[in-house]
């Protein structure tokens, strides 16, 4: 998990190399708390949802303090034995 990824200009995440944005979705309501750019250490706002074939990207339609974007990885790396 990452606070505030590289976005583009747009507000579009910059993809990884080998990602592929697959779907966006607007409107989307996000709380997430213990997080040290937002008053308070929460942020709860609105904003669009990107889904990768990697990860998902939620970036707020207002910042909320320092905080404007949040991704989530879709699999944590793990070894198999």
């Amino acid at each position: 998990m990452a606070e505030n990824p590289q976005l583009f200009g747009n507000g579009m995440p910059v993809p990884f190399h080998g990602e592929m944005f697959v779907l966006a979705r607007d409107g989307v309501e996000f709380h997430v708390d213990k997080i040290p750019s937002a008053p308070g250490g929460h942020a709860k706002t609105k904003g669009t949802i990107y889904l990768s074939n990697i990860r998902m990207v939620f970036v707020a339609a207002k910042p909320v303090g320092n905080f404007f974007a949040f991704d989530m990885p879709l699999v944590s790396k793990c070894i198999l034995k």
